[in-house]
Formats: structure tokens, C-alpha cells, sequence
């Protein structure tokens, strides 16, 4: 009988890390960047990600079967605000790791629905990204430098996962709780539409596909949602009794995504669409629907 897999997970803290991990704690290994100071992650593996020489020496260590990369800045706010920053961590932290990961390890870069800003039609994998914010625009290169440097990588563009966050503030779920306990403004945005799904569900789909020897591009699909309606749902679910503002996402200051459909090409059993958040199902269980044919700020 082979041994499982060794599996690294860079960027454990992040919403979707946190899913992935969670989804099988005793089998990952996971690091966070050195200025995370949540007591849930406090023996873990602290790294630079963006810095050669440290990946180069923690490699030298030991490596794993399976490196699955959740690493950098998520928030569209932050990444407008300061693009150089944005980009050494999103995009010359993938160079890094390129350089520095052996090659006989599986690389599974966890990407977004942020590399299309706004389509009227659905996103295919070889539909052309098109970002509208500078986070989706980092994206899109540090994909691009997978793809050319490792054919046999895998790249994961994933929608909106609900469910909870490792610092129980982070996440939409949480985010709510949050700003509502603590009589914070909750401002949602009207005119965003993208796939949202279960966060565990997420989690397990990202650990199946890079337990797969799938590579390339692929896309992890589910129902569609506005965040307005998502909002009202989960106050109901939750229950919880919040006032919510509503705007529009042209009146902000910083690109908010418009639709976003996310389909796939694909039709065998890990391009099935994910189910809702459990919380607005009923239902804890995870299921697996018919294949469809074809952050700490103000606001969501």
C-alpha cells in the first residue's frame, strides 16, 4: 500500500485555504506569512513568498508530493492602493516558486473569478480573461507564468465560497456576523453577479482535483447569485437582523466586479457544478447537482 501524498498548502489563512485545509487538516501541511498572529495557526510554518532565497532554503529542507499555492492578496481595495505590493506578492511570488519548487512536485495554483470583470456571456476556461482591477490583473500574469514554465501545472479559477474564515471576520458569512455585532455599516453592492458556493465543498473539490493528474485550466462552477440577494439570504439563515445599505458598484472608488458567469468545457465528475452554502440549503451534506450543458472592508 503507497503512502498518501505529502501536501503543502501556501496561504492557509486565506478563505479559500482555510476551506481546503479544513477539508483534511491531518494530511496538509500549512504556512502563512510571518505577520499572522491567530492562535489557530500559531505552529505553522511562517514564509516569504515572495523572496527566492527563503523558498530556494525551504525546499532544501524537504518537499512535498503536492504544493497547493492559495498564497497572496486577495483584496481589491488593497491591491489599487498599492499595485507594487500587489504584484511582488500576487505575481513575483509565483516566479519564486517556480524557480524554487523541485519538479517533481504537482503545483495547483488556486486562481479566481477575478481574472473576468464584467462578461455578458458565460466564462469558459478559453474564454479570454479580461480583468477590470489590478488584482484581477495579477491573476492573469501569474497564471501566465505557470502555464509557461510548468505545462503540467494545474490552475484553478474558483468562484465565491461562503462558509467560515479562520479569524471569524473574514469571509462573507462571517463579515456579516461581524460588522453587525459589533454595529458597523454593512454596505452591499447591487449589480455583482457571480457563482457562489459552499466553502467546505470548495475546499474538498480543490484537495480532489490536485489528488487528480488533471492539468491545465479548469473552472469550479456553481449557482449564481447576486450579492444583494446573498445578503438577504444569509441574514434570514443566520438569522440576523441588519440593516443593509445598498449601492451601486460604478459609485465606488475601486473596481467591483459585474457578472460573472464561471462554466466549464468540462464533463466529467470534478467539473460538476458545488452546491450552496449549506446555510441556505438546510443541509449540511455535501451533493453533487447535474452537470450544467453548455475582507475587513466596508463593503461586499
Amino acid at each position: 500500500m503507497s503512502a498518501a501524498p505529502r501536501i503543502w498548502l501556501f496561504g492557509a489563512t486565506s478563505m479559500v485555504g482555510w476551506s481546503v485545509y479544513q477539508a483534511d487538516p491531518t494530511a496538509i501541511r500549512p504556512f502563512c506569512n510571518r505577520h499572522v498572529k491567530h492562535p489557530k495557526c500559531a505552529d505553522w510554518t511562517r514564509i516569504q513568498i515572495d523572496s527566492l532565497p527563503h523558498l530556494e532554503a525551504l525546499f532544501a529542507t524537504g518537499k512535498p508530493d503536492i504544493l497547493i499555492h492559495c498564497g497572496g492578496v486577495c483584496g481589491v481595495r488593497k491591491c489599487e492602493e498599492s499595485m507594487d505590493w500587489a504584484w511582488r506578492v500576487n505575481v513575483l511570488s509565483m516566479a519564486a516558486i517556480l524557480v524554487a519548487l523541485p519538479t517533481s512536485v504537482r503545483l495547483v495554483y488556486v486562481s479566481s473569478d477575478h481574472v473576468f470583470g464584467h462578461a455578458e456571456s458565460p466564462c469558459l476556461e478559453q474564454t479570454t480573461p479580461t480583468p477590470i482591477s489590478h488584482y484581477g490583473r495579477t491573476r492573469v500574469a501569474a497564471e501566465e507564468l505557470l502555464r509557461e514554465a510548468r505545462p503540467d501545472g494545474l490552475i484553478l479559477r474558483v468562484p465565491l465560497g461562503v462558509g467560515p474564515s479562520i479569524d471569524g471576520r473574514t469571509g462573507h458569512l462571517d463579515w456579516l456576523q461581524y460588522r453587525h455585532g459589533r454595529g458597523l455599516p454593512i454596505t452591499v453592492i447591487k449589480d455583482e453577479v457571480r457563482a457562489v458556493v459552499s466553502a467546505p465543498a470548495l475546499g474538498r473539490r480543490i484537495l480532489d482535483y490536485a489528488h487528480s493528474s488533471i492539468t491545465g485550466t479548469r473552472h469550479i462552477t456553481g449557482p449564481t447569485m447576486d450579492r444583494v440577494e446573498l445578503a438577504q439570504k444569509l441574514c434570514e439563515a443566520i438569522p440576523l437582523s441588519a440593516e443593509i445599505k445598498v449601492e451601486s458598484r460604478h459609485a465606488q472608488c475601486y473596481p467591483h466586479l459585474g457578472t460573472v458567469r464561471l462554466e466549464t468545457s468540462f464533463t466529467d465528475a470534478l467539473a460538476e457544478p458545488l452546491p450552496l452554502p449549506e446555510l441556505l440549503t438546510g443541509s449540511a451534506g455535501f451533493n453533487r447537482p447535474h452537470h450544467a450543458q453548455r475582507q475587513d472592508s466596508m463593503t461586499w
